[in-house]
């Protein structure tokens, strides 16, 4: 009888945990019109056990589905840390216009943040507010986004990001870490260094870090990340909505050559927000705390801001050449088994020493291999039956290093139109 009493005290439990959205995905979908820079919105949340008190929104880049994330053991367990709701998606748009928020994404987040609200009985999950984290497309997408609604956004990570527009003259509220990469593409570094710059010159409380011998691939970025937004909502000043930015002006005896930071100290509780004074030295980095502190020192290579807004492009020599050994097909039924693909690396007048990838898409398996000619290759599977139908293209990131000492990043694009129904 007892043993009876504890399993339905146990079920009992389990329920209640479900009532509040705990162990249970929920998912919503954007319909475009003619109007939205989207294809598709399809959006997915996992609740805490512990009422919220923010959203975290995954994602990924171009034309990528992040909702597999929602699995990942460590992404649920911060979450679950810092009570936040842990939210994806799956986003696809022709010309990857999608990353701009204001042309119709934005508001389809917005939207999704509602019906889930809805769903989960939740009323006040309508207002939490938002931490965005992304990677290349997907740091486009929280850049913009926060710069559109940053009345909605406590802080963004953006991690290797793809070109990003000049910050609004409006205020800046939220906090932001740029991290880019030592061998990434110039062109992309040049407009993250560009937009940090001129909002940290405003007093936005930003961080810049610049990841030695890296490239596109978000390979090692993790710690820092999760160490910035921990902070972040640990700090008084992140409280609420509609704060003024908490600086402490740059204090020039502390500063060195290559990024440097401010004081990380915030304001005592209850002191009122104070305006600016001073300088704010634009290559500075706010710090949100001494661990996260720590771990920026350990981070980042030390570079002078002018050397990244002025890096000048690849040699064109240098763009790597794809050959399908065979290719990905250009049409693929949706019940089919995996396809495989091989495709070969070519790069003309250097010999390839080294290619590693980087993360992949969840539809993919792929890795780096040596051919038998001694060629590079990247071998892999597409799993058609965890694809939306209609058009799907997945960028794989590669890093390269010449035998000449050269390093490079490149992207291996794979397109293909899934047919018939999922």
């Amino acid at each position: 009888m007892e043993l009876v009493r504890l399993l339905i005290f146990a079920v009992l439990l389990e329920f209640a945990a479900l009532a509040r959205g705990s162990g249970s995905i929920l998912h919503f979908s954007a319909y475009p019109d003619a109007s939205n820079n989207f294809a598709e919105a399809s959006f997915a949340c996992a609740l805490p056990t512990a009422r919220p008190e923010g959203i975290l929104f995954l994602a990924g880049g171009t034309d990528s589905d992040s909702r597999p994330w929602l699995r990942d053991a460590r992404w649920k367990s911060f979450a679950e840390k810092h009570r936040l709701v842990l939210m994806a998606a799956s986003l696809r748009g022709a010309g990857q216009a999608y990353e701009m928020a204001s042309g119709g994404s934005g508001q389809a987040l917005l939207a999704a943040v509602k019906d889930f609200a809805r769903q989960s009985g939740q009323r006040e999950l309508s207002n939490l507010p938002l931490i965005l984290y992304g990677h290349s497309a997907g740091a486009q997408l929280a850049f913009n986004f926060a710069c559109w609604r940053p009345d909605r956004v406590r802080a963004i990570v953006c991690v290797k990001s793809g070109p990003l527009p000049e910050p609004p003259r409006a205020a800046l509220p939220f906090a932001a870490l740029f991290i880019v990469g030592e061998h990434d593409q110039a062109g992309r570094m040049r407009e993250v260094a560009r937009a940090f710059a001129a909002g940290r010159s405003r007093g936005a409380r930003w961080t810049l870090a610049l990841q030695p011998e890296a490239g596109h691939g978000a390979e090692g970025c993790r710690e820092l990340s999760e160490l910035f937004i921990g902070e972040v909502i640990a700090s008084r000043s992140s409280r609420s909505l509609g704060f003024q930015p908490m600086i402490q002006p740059t204090r020039r005896a502390d500063l060195e050559p290559g990024l440097k930071e401010n004081s990380p100290d915030l304001p005592s509780e209850g002191s009122p927000d104070f305006a600016l004074s001073g300088e704010i030295d634009p290559e500075s980095s706010w710090l949100p705390g001494p661990d996260f502190a720590r771990a920026w020192r350990a981070f980042t290579k030390p570079v002078p801001l002018h050397e990244l807004i002025d890096r000048p492009n690849e040699p064109p020599e240098l763009r790597i050449s794809w050959q399908g050994r065979p290719p990905l097909p250009e049409r693929t039924k949706a019940a089919s088994p995996p396809v495989a693909f091989t495709y070969a690396a070519s790069l003309p007048g250097e010999d390839i020493a080294l290619m590693e990838l980087g993360d992949s898409p969840p539809a993919l398996s792929a890795q780096t291999a040596r051919g038998p000619d001694g060629s590079w290759l990247v071998t892999g599977k597409l799993d058609p039956r965890h694809l939306p139908s209609g058009p799907c293209k997945h960028q794989l990131s590669l890093q390269f290093r010449t035998a000449s000492g050269k390093h490079l990043t490149a992207e291996l694009p794979l397109f293909t139109r899934v047919t018939g129904p999922v």
